[in-house]
């Protein structure tokens, strides 16, 4: 059967392989259609320049834009080779927050799935030649996908939940009722099946400086500043590491979006929940320039893609120097 666009047999069938908990997606390697969406030219030129003619980069179109980028990307029908079986297993019985493609056409069964939204984050294509910093990346999918660009990448993170921005006076009862988990299994399985050379870093945020880490073309920055008792301080030292620009992106509150203008942010954290703020985007933005950058630029706003029962709006800001 052939559609409209030419693609025949089992290219038009959008359907997702479950395999108990986790979600595979197999590429059938033998059909061009799929190798083409998949290639370096198509990913990082093609498809940006057809957003970039859509509409993506003056907001004009936003409704028309998010419906895009928000279809899920499809997945097709296949054996389960050996090797993706082998891969499945490695990633099994790990709670993923990343959706990562993995070699074999395997995908990590995350809560995000960023794939069909990096438009809106506004990329260099080609990031050949760049050192970038990657804060807070959890498993890791913006580290992966800026070293697939080319860019030499380093990546940060806390080691444990216990030194997450819990309230001090918290910490005793926390350690008594075994609450401390490690992070970051989840990135070392996925580097370890990609044979990634991403520098991963014990580090948080709030110690990121030029002597522990050096000068970074690019800094990133996404879902970390609401979970932060002092996000202006977090961005303060973003500041002395960044020679070039900072992406921030994270969540804000669209209910605040009805006083344009105001900088307002509202507390959040009540002792279960790990969010401290749930900011404007105004506020974000005089926060950026507190911390002595030079300038803001809004890129987008839309809907995480995720697998959360509630509506997650987040904002794009890329901040130089």
């Amino acid at each position: 059967m052939t559609g409209d666009d030419g693609i025949t047999g089992p290219l038009k069938r959008e359907k997702r392989v479950r395999i108990g908990p986790l979600e595979v997606g197999f590429a059938m390697g033998v059909q061009e259609a799929e190798r083409v969406r998949r290639s370096a030219p198509y990913r990082y030129l093609v498809r940006p320049a057809l957003d970039w003619l859509g509409g993506k980069n003056d907001g004009s179109s936003l409704a028309t834009v998010q419906a895009q980028a928000e279809r899920p990307l499809p997945s097709y029908d296949a054996p389960v080779s050996p090797e993706a079986r082998a891969i499945i297993e490695r990633i099994s019985g790990y709670e993923w927050y990343h959706t990562i493609e993995l070699p074999h056409g395997v995908t990590t069964p995350g809560y995000v799935d960023h794939r069909a939204q990096i438009p809106y984050y506004h990329l260099p294509a080609d990031m050949r030649g760049m050192r970038v910093l990657d804060v807070a990346t959890f498993d890791g999918f913006w580290a992966f996908e800026f070293e697939r660009r080319g860019a030499e990448v380093v990546a940060i993170d806390i080691g444990s939940t216990r030194d997450a921005d819990i309230p001090r006076n918290w910490l005793e009862e926390f350690d008594r009722l075994g609450l401390a988990q490690p992070k970051g299994e989840g990135f070392r399985i996925a580097s370890e099946i990609l044979g990634s050379k991403v520098r991963k870093e014990i580090l948080s945020v709030y110690d990121v400086s030029p002597e522990r880490l050096g000068m970074f073309d690019m800094v990133f920055c996404s879902d970390l500043l609401i979970h932060l008792r002092d996000p202006l301080r977090a961005i303060e030292a973003i500041w002395t590491v960044t020679r070039g620009f900072a992406i921030f992106a994270d969540v804000y509150n669209p209910e605040l979006e009805a006083f344009p203008g105001r900088a307002l942010l509202e507390f959040v954290h009540a002792g279960k929940s790990d969010m401290w703020w749930h900011p404007s985007v105004t506020c974000y933005k005089l926060w950026i320039l507190l911390a002595r950058f030079s300038r803001v630029e809004e890129k987008a706003r839309f809907n995480l893609q995720s697998r959360f029962p509630h509506e997650i709006t987040k904002v794009v800001l890329h901040a130089y120097r």
